[in-house]
């Protein structure tokens, strides 16, 4: 690949919100 990769900022969010999710289940 010739430029790095850049998540969608919506996708960064729902990763974020993922790994809250699963940080609040433990």
């Amino acid at each position: 690949l010739s430029r790095p990769f850049k998540p969608h900022p919506l996708f960064k969010d729902f990763i974020r919100a993922s790994l809250q999710f699963y940080s609040n289940i433990k």
